[in-house]
């Protein structure tokens, strides 16, 4: 499959890079999130494009970005509990160039998962009742 990564990032600047993996086309999403990142437009960004293409990334660099990253796809979780899907994280690490310089990234893969028939407030029991 290849995956075209198109970069969206909260502050609205973004460029075109792309994956190859098995040979067909997936068109993904990047929302690179800061520290300075509100947890709910960022949690609104992924549910709008989980929506719409059903696969997103995330990119943060540092703690306190990952944080913000992670509270968001916690409130998208029950944004899109309504649409009758959770979403599902895969966490890598990639290398960046910023001002010359390169650094680590966390990126996570956010993928959709079908709620099963029975959930409580929108999110799956762990536990079968």
């Amino acid at each position: 499959m290849e995956t075209m990564i198109i970069d969206r990032s909260i502050s609205g600047n973004g460029f075109h890079s792309c994956r190859t993996h098995e040979g067909s086309i997936h068109v993904a999403e990047l929302i690179k999130v800061s520290s300075h990142s509100r947890s709910t437009a960022v949690a609104g960004a992924i549910a709008g494009i989980m929506r719409t293409e059903g696969y997103a990334e995330i990119q943060a660099i540092g703690a306190s970005a990952l944080n913000q990253a992670i509270k968001a796809i916690a409130i998208a979780r029950g944004y899109v509990a309504e649409d009758g899907f959770d979403l599902v994280v895969a966490p890598s690490f990639t290398d960046v160039e910023i001002d010359g310089a390169g650094r680590t990234a966390i990126r996570l893969a956010v993928y959709k998962r079908a709620l099963p028939a029975k959930t409580q407030n929108g999110i799956a029991s762990a536990h079968p009742s």
